[in-house]
């Protein structure tokens, strides 16, 4: 999508000029689980959103054949 945000330090994010309408958002990051929330973009209003992303699951590092190294059983 060509609307999207990076965010800041401090966890704040902006996304000017989105038209009017019902959007699905999502956050991610490759260390966290996606989040999603709907909202509604209305003229002249200000839209906030909060997100609060998990940790994905850490999976364990496998060999070639799949399987987990021995000192990481």
């Amino acid at each position: 999508s060509r609307l999207y945000a990076t965010v800041s330090a401090d966890g704040a994010f902006a996304i000017e000029n989105i038209p009017v309408g019902k959007y699905q958002f999502t956050a991610w990051s490759a260390a966290h689980e996606p989040e999603r929330r709907v909202a509604e973009i209305r003229p002249g209003a200000r839209t906030q959103l909060d997100f609060s992303l998990k940790p994905r699951a850490a999976k364990p590092h496998l060999n070639k054949s799949g399987e987990p190294y021995a000192n990481s059983r």
